[in-house]
């Protein structure tokens, strides 16, 4: 349908021209031949309604010089009319014949324009059909283009149909023309014969007319025969007139004869220089069309190959963006399902982990305070330790030398003894200073046993102090268990088995204490006791203390092993929560990608629909084209119908001439 239109378009802008120009040509001339036939046409009238005078006057002025040349005028005029008209007839014929051969060319044109029509259809048809099995989701455009086709293809035989019937009406109508030409030449001929014999007829008439007026002209006066000259005279002058006139119609004639010839010379050369350019542009315009059909045809094939390509491109579209459709779909439901447990994993760990953090933060700073108190309470311990070390030396040294003293006195008293023993009873006199230095050691030992209290008092303090410290320590739960608060829990504050016992200082009070005696014997008895209980007090109460500060120790040293477990557990949570963030980020990445391919998609798919857009613009400018190129045609055979009307005038009027002639 396109080539058609393509190839029409040049060759109905030809003619177009071609008849335009031929339209221009014959308007021309027919301006000048209508010039000329009325300019032949005046004197031939003026002659024609003269001839009754003339031939009068022939009979009258037989003799006279003046009639004879008016006759001898008269005729060359006759003469020449026809001539005139035959040659504006074989003109016409001329025109008429080239006419007809344009038409001829223009109707072998049209012939051979529906020939490669035909033939472009039917290709088209067969690509079409080979194309049917592949072309599926175009279908409706096709039977719309196959439609359109199927139309263009019944106006072109419609058209062609009436084509021939104008070449038909056109020949039949030169035909009548021609017929009609034959049967005006019959009638000049016939008039030409009965002119003749209408001739003869008034020569014979004139004869007799002559030979009556001669016998009557013997009858007529000299009267008659001066006005008669008279008379004559005047016709003479008049005809001379009339000569005049003629002289001057025959001169302007002939200047317009010779301006008529140079004027179809030059009319003859333009259209011989026009013929050559025409011929020129013919062969560029077959070239120019060969190049166009091959490029119509490349554009055909391109056509056909990007209307191929899309639909392959369209059904593979569609296949991707149903599968990825469905991978959406898909991604789109494991991205909700990962989404759900993300966020409940997330809920629950940010629960769970808060709860958590929050246990380990109060737990931390619990035992981060109790760790700053514990140990300040160890160095006070062992600040307590390192004095009561330092006591308990001082202790040893106060007890050995108390010892010391006390081992001196029961030398004394033991070498007192003895001498008492074996002095006897005559030492009366010595009695006394004996019992004054028994007071003085009794006061002595008291002072001592004093001494020795306190100093077991002070042992008994620091043993009760580190009992208590090392009976109350504080157990934490750190793994949440046991209510999960870090809530201190004390122990006993006695220990009833399991654990070393001690004797209480009262105990050892009532031990080294015993009744008031004076009696040596009460303080021997008594020293050796003391004795041997004070060491033993008081390595058990430096072994109580050791035993407490390493137990100390061991719970700071459980403490902090449990801290270090419990920031190991935070880290731990820290690194999953680090893991929940990068999974995070990991989906959030690809769904970013998700989208971005969506994007794409949807870019590709506004693509398409961009393209086809174009397609739809391109064959709506197509379809304006021919819309175009239709009112091109219909104004061409507008034209063509003005050009047939003006023929067809130009025939009455010739007719009417050769009528009148």
């Amino acid at each position: 349908m396109v080539d058609d239109i393509a190839l029409e378009a040049p060759i109905r802008l030809e003619e177009a021209r071609f008849n335009f120009e031929d339209q221009n040509d014959d308007a021309r001339v027919r301006s000048h031949v209508r010039d000329i036939f009325v300019r032949s046409i005046s004197p031939i009238d003026h002659q024609q309604r003269r001839s009754p005078f003339d031939t009068v006057t022939s009979t009258i002025a037989s003799t006279t010089r003046t009639s004879s040349s008016t006759t001898n005028d008269r005729r060359i005029i006759d003469m020449q009319s026809p001539s005139q008209l035959v040659d504006e007839n074989r003109y016409l014929n001329d025109e008429l014949n080239r006419v007809e051969t344009a038409l001829n060319s223009t109707r072998a044109e049209k012939d051979e324009l529906s020939i490669r029509y035909n033939a472009l259809s039917d290709r088209l048809e067969q690509s079409l059909r080979a194309q049917g099995a592949d072309i599926t989701d175009n279908e409706p455009e096709r039977r719309i283009v196959v439609q359109q086709n199927i139309d263009l293809r019944r106006k072109l035989e419609e058209e062609h149909q009436n084509y021939k019937r104008k070449l038909q009406t056109y020949q039949d109508s030169q035909q009548k023309q021609a017929q009609l030409v034959q049967k005006l030449q019959q009638k000049g001929s016939y008039r030409d014969s009965a002119s003749t014999t209408d001739e003869i007829r008034v020569l014979t008439y004139e004869n007799r007319l002559r030979n009556s007026e001669e016998q009557d002209i013997a009858s007529i006066t000299l009267e008659e025969e001066k006005h008669k000259s008279t008379s004559l005279g005047q016709v003479n002058t008049m005809l001379r007139e009339q000569l005049d006139h003629a002289n001057a119609a025959n001169q302007q004639l002939t200047n317009e004869l010779h301006r008529i010839t140079a004027e179809f010379q030059r009319v003859r050369d333009e259209l011989n220089h026009k013929a050559r350019d025409w011929q020129e542009e013919e062969c560029m315009f077959n070239e120019y069309y060969n190049k166009e059909h091959n490029l119509i045809y490349e554009l055909w094939r391109e056509v056909v190959s990007f209307r191929k390509q899309f639909t392959e491109l369209k059904g593979s579209t569609e296949r991707d963006l149903t599968r990825v459709r469905n991978d959406l779909a898909q991604t789109g439901r494991s991205l909700t399902s990962a989404c759900f447990g993300f966020l409940t994993n997330t809920k629950s760990v940010e629960s769970h982990g808060q709860i958590l953090l929050d246990r380990e933060r109060g737990d931390k700073a619990s035992l981060e305070g109790q760790i700053r108190d514990k140990t300040r309470e160890i160095d006070d311990l062992q600040n307590r330790a390192q004095e009561l070390t330092l006591l308990n030396e001082k202790l040893r040294i106060q007890l050995t030398e108390k010892e010391s003293t006390i081992a001196t006195l029961t030398r004394v008293a033991q070498s007192v003894s003895e001498g008492t023993s074996s002095i006897g009873a005559g030492v009366s006199s010595g009695e006394r200073t004996s019992g004054i230095r028994e007071n003085t050691l009794d006061a002595r030992t008291r002072e001592i046993n004093m001494e020795t209290e306190r100093l077991h008092a002070r042992l008994r303090d620091i043993a009760q102090a580190v009992i208590n410290d090392e009976e109350s320590p504080f157990d934490f739960d750190i793994d949440g268990g046991g209510g999960g608060t870090g809530s201190p829990r004390r122990l006993s504050p006695l220990r009833s088995a399991g654990g070393e016992r001690f004797d209480s200082p009262d105990r050892t009070l009532t031990r080294i204490r015993s009744p008031r005696s004076h009696s040596p014997q009460r303080i021997l008895t008594s020293r050796p006791h003391s004795r041997n209980v004070s060491p033993s007090f008081a390595d058990s109460t430096f072994s109580a203390v050791h035993a407490a500060l390493n137990k100390r120790q061991v719970q700071v040293h459980d403490l902090q092993t449990k801290l270090t477990n419990s920031r190991d557990l935070i880290q731990q949570l820290k690194r999953q929560l680090d893991e929940s963030d990068s999974e995070r980020r990991h989906l959030e990445q690809q769904s970013t990608g998700y989208k971005l391919q969506i994007d794409e998609l949807r870019r590709q798919f506004d693509d398409t629909a961009t393209e086809r857009d174009r397609s739809k613009t391109a064959l709506e400018s197509s379809n304006y084209e021919k819309i175009n190129l239709e009112k091109v045609r219909l104004s061409l055979n507008n034209q063509i119908d003005s050009l047939r009307a003006e023929c067809e005038r130009l025939q009455q009027s010739n007719t009417e001439l050769q009528r009148q002639r």
